[in-house]
């Protein structure tokens, strides 16, 4: 059988969770024989020459981001369906809510031969009309793909997908990013990070989802406590301004370091002691998977996938969302047990080799052989 050509759809190649696993992913689907091609809807953005590095051309359809019918988003529609049809693509495989809905309704109207959508998260902001849409295109899409049994359960029970055509991959992360030395010492005095604090830090996109005020107010607490606590918050976004006043107006802005984007969070991830993520909502978050992958204890909120990854008191701690008192306490009681902290690094770290980059290809691979042949 000739190489199988897939089109992967997103609506940008922002620093994302989902398009950073792409960055790893994709040239490992390579390695195994597919040919594959990214298009971004929208705008390439800041991961799309890094990609293209790797070997996968990235093209852009110039789609206007928005999801009503009018003229301009018509034809973009239009383009992609011409795209998909001139390419003679085997498998169009469309991720996230912008890229999902029109992507598949380009691959219909081009007639690929094989559909696939990945859900990546428990997006339970759609309303009635996106909820129908997302069962209206599931009749014409071969596979969907959830990141976690969560994602899937969301999608069966409160959207009404049919069961059997939704499978779990769960994200991977390429372990061998995170095995190099890094000099400590020479990257905390690099970030301005005071050589003997203890160092909690966040990694996300400033959005609503990724709560961080949650986290901000849980600093305020664990600085009552361990006053020589530094926080680092790793991410781009919106709400930077936002958060940095609010940091300032509680009264830690001097030791909160606000990062912004970064590509080298494999150096930034190994001086963290405790790594926290306070999202109200999550699939599988790569950022928490890497963190673990460094050993690093983790202390989550308990939603999406989190409880997938993290076991209770053994790899890391789960709390609610939007409690950072419960956060701040349980973040202090790592802080106070130093061997508590080696047992879960550990722990965490062989649990983490569950979930590599390779096992996600394979199981990829599986799906688009399988759908391809048949």
């Amino acid at each position: 059988m000739d190489r199988i050509k897939v089109l992967r759809v997103l609506p940008s190649l922002e620093m994302g969770g989902v398009e950073k696993t792409l960055i790893s992913l994709l040239p490992e689907l390579k390695k195994k024989g597919l040919d594959i091609k990214v298009c971004t809807l929208y705008r390439k953005d800041i991961l799309a020459e890094e990609l293209e590095k790797l070997g996968i051309k990235v093209v852009n359809i110039g789609m206007r981001s928005r999801m009503d019918v009018d003229f301009k988003y018509t034809r973009g529609v239009v383009s992609l369906a011409n795209f998909i049809r001139k390419g003679k693509f085997d498998i169009v495989h469309t991720h996230l809510y912008r890229a999902n809905t029109p992507g598949r309704i380009a691959a219909i109207l081009a007639r690929a031969p094989v559909i696939i959508a990945n859900e990546h998260n428990v997006d339970s902001w759609k309303n009635a009309a996106q909820r129908r849409m997302d069962r209206v295109l599931a009749r014409f899409t071969d596979k969907i793909i959830a990141v976690s049994k969560r994602v899937k359960e969301f999608y069966v029970e409160e959207v009404g997908l049919p069961e059997e055509k939704i499978e779990v991959i769960y994200n991977g992360v390429d372990l061998n990013r995170f095995e190099k030395k890094v000099d400590k010492e020479k990257k905390r005095e690099e970030l301005a990070i005071p050589e003997n604090s203890l160092l909690i830090g966040t990694v996300g996109r400033l959005q609503p989802q990724k709560d961080h005020k949650t986290f901000l107010k849980a600093a305020s607490l664990i600085l009552k406590k361990f006053p020589r606590a530094h926080f680092i918050v790793v991410g781009g976004g919106s709400l930077r301004k936002e958060l940095e006043s609010f940091a300032k107006a509680i009264g830690i802005e001097k030791n909160v370091h606000f990062l912004g984007e970064r590509k080298d969070i494999e150096k930034i991830l190994p001086l963290m002691d405790i790594f926290v993520l306070s999202s109200t909502r999550e699939g599988f978050p790569i950022t928490l998977l890497e963190a673990m992958a460094c050993g690093i204890p983790v202390v989550a909120t308990s939603v999406g996938g989190c409880p997938e990854l993290v076991k209770e008191g053994e790899t890391g701690f789960l709390v609610a969302p939007r409690n950072p008192g419960f956060l701040g306490e349980r973040v202090v009681h790592l802080l106070k047990n130093q061997a508590l902290r080696e047992k879960i690094r550990r722990k965490a770290k062989k649990r983490a080799e569950l979930f590599t980059i390779e096992k996600m290809a394979e199981r990829t691979l599986a799906i688009y052989s399988r759908l391809a042949n048949k």
